[in-house]
């Protein structure tokens, strides 16, 4: 445990950074000398650059350097350079990395200014070691003038004196420090100038909406109507299952309630004339049978009394009179019941029935419906392949597709924390994808997220923000980066922010 450990394998890893560094033989360090000492060249360096500009550049072979030496010397010559330049571009771009992590923009500009001024520099000595040669007539590079010139205080010894007389180039003319003296004004001036800040981050485009459309029922896909891509509106049919029992309860059903509804209205309009009429007559036909009957009952009563005829003779004509009796009062109950028509109760529960039928005519009908599978919104298709959906079995709640509606899109900007403070909901926001870099976006800041969130390079908070899609330039997934307007402020305090918030922030967590 402790720091110990940790500590002891960072020095251990850069340590061994630096022996790697040093003995490898394509630098200028510890390794290219133990190259020139195997080999016996003490001047390895400047006879690779010679052999290099005799074969590529058409230079002259100097006398010291044998012709069969020449390639392998501009081979390792290549090496160096190569090797020389791949370490600076990776120190180079490890440099402008972190720079533009710990300073966003402002890094950039540093490290841009830096490169500039390197690239002066190496612009002037390179001037100052011509005309060290040469007096600057257009001689070539000498490796010994360029030693002498990086050999500082110790070089200088052994360097004839100077004439300023002689070598005017050595002196800056009192011209370019007027020169100089004026861009420095003009950058000061330019510093205080007022200045509208925008924080920025990285977006992210989230659908403003999204929708499933799933199916409602068990069945077979028998058809898809559209495809990916396509714009649909809300209840807008998208596919067909299949509906073979369904169709057959609802035509049961209507049947059913068909029947149901002629019976309550033939109870609601009451008896015909003619069945009316009808019970009358029986009702006059059975009066007349009881009257026959009665007289043939009383006729074999004195039959029966005078010894003519059984007594089973004039029970039997009793029997026939009773059930005449019967079947008269059966023909009167009835005709009173053809007058009167139906009761409340009767017309009640035919009712009833029909109400009945009726919700179960639209329940079959919705499962009917609920094999079409529509939108749920407007929107587009985001769904791929949907042909191969064809034929295949859905259960309900399966989704079959989605949709997207990309007409109003929102953006997750993310902000560094230590721009939050100059943005609120409603601020104007300018867009740029990397699909569409051409395009500049405009929106609004819709919301602010309450909590930071790490990413690694540092917190961020999400910022919400709302952009006019009906172009569709934007969909859902695509990246970019995002200004919204901040604060005015002058041109040094916007681009040295990171600076002086290090300064307000680190350096006053040091003092105790």
């Amino acid at each position: 445990g402790g720091m110990l450990p940790p500590l002891a394998l960072i020095t251990a890893q850069f340590g061994f950074l630096m022996f790697a560094a040093t003995a490898w033989p394509l630098l200028p360090s510890d390794g290219m000398r133990w190259i020139s000492t195997l080999f016996n060249e003490p001047k390895l360096l400047p006879k690779a650059v010679a052999s290099f500009k005799h074969l590529f550049l058409g230079g002259e072979l100097p006398q010291m350097i044998e012709k069969r030496d020449a390639m392998p010397l501009a081979l390792f010559g290549i090496g160096v350079l190569l090797t020389s330049v791949m370490l600076l571009i990776g120190i180079g771009l490890a440099t402008l990395i972190w720079l533009e992590g710990e300073l966003g923009g402002t890094g950039v500009l540093f490290f841009l200014g830096f490169m500039g001024a390197f690239t002066l520099w190496l612009m002037a000595t390179w001037a100052s070691i011509k005309a060290r040669a040469g007096g600057g007539g257009g001689r070539s590079f000498d490796p010994a003038a360029f030693r002498q010139m990086a050999g500082g205080a110790a070089a200088a010894d052994t360097l004839p004196e100077a004439d300023p007389q002689a070598d005017p180039q050595t002196a800056m003319p009192s011209k370019a420090k007027v020169i100089w003296a004026l861009i420095a004004v003009a950058l000061l001036a330019l510093a205080f100038q007022p200045y509208a800040y925008e924080a920025g981050g990285e977006v992210e485009i989230l659908p403003s909406a999204r929708g499933q459309a799933v199916a409602r029922s068990d069945g077979e896909i028998l058809q898809i109507m559209v495809a990916q891509g396509d714009m649909v509106t809300r209840g807008q049919i998208l596919a067909e299952m299949s509906s073979w029992d369904q169709t057959r309860q609802v035509m049961v059903t209507r049947s059913m309630l068909d029947g149901a509804a002629a019976n309550l209205a033939r109870l609601k309009v009451g008896t015909k004339p003619e069945e009316v009429e009808l019970a009358r007559r029986q009702v006059a036909s059975a009066e007349a049978d009881v009257v026959f009957s009665k007289a043939e009952m009383e006729r074999a009563r004195d039959l029966v009394e005078s010894g003519t005829v059984s007594k089973k003779s004039f029970e039997k004509a009793e029997s026939n009179y009773g059930s005449d009796l019967a079947a008269l009062d059966v023909a009167q109950a009835n005709l009173e019941l053809v007058q009167s028509g139906a009761t409340a109760e009767e017309i009640a529960i035919a009712q009833a029935e029909v109400d009945r039928l009726t919700q179960e005519l639209s329940f079959v009908q919705d499962e009917l419906e609920r094999t079409r599978i529509a939108a749920p919104m407007d929107g587009r298709v985001v769904t791929a392949d949907l042909e191969l959906r064809n034929g295949s079995f859905l259960r309900v709640g399966e989704t079959l597709l989605e949709i997207e509606n990309s007409d109003l899109v929102t953006a997750a900007i993310s902000v560094p924390e230590s721009d939050i403070g100059l943005i609120a909901p409603g601020d104007r926001v300018r867009l740029k994808v990397r699909g569409q870099a051409n395009l500049e976006i405009d929106g609004t800041v819709q919301s602010i997220a309450p909590s930071a969130e790490d990413q690694g390079y540092g917190s961020v908070v999400r910022v919400l923000a709302v952009f006019d899609n009906a172009q569709g330039a934007l969909r859902s997934g695509m990246t970019g980066y995002a200004k919204i307007d901040g604060a005015q402020m002058r041109v040094w305090e916007a681009y040295l922010r990171s600076i002086t918030r290090f300064f307000q922030v680190e350096v006053w967590s040091w003092v105790p």
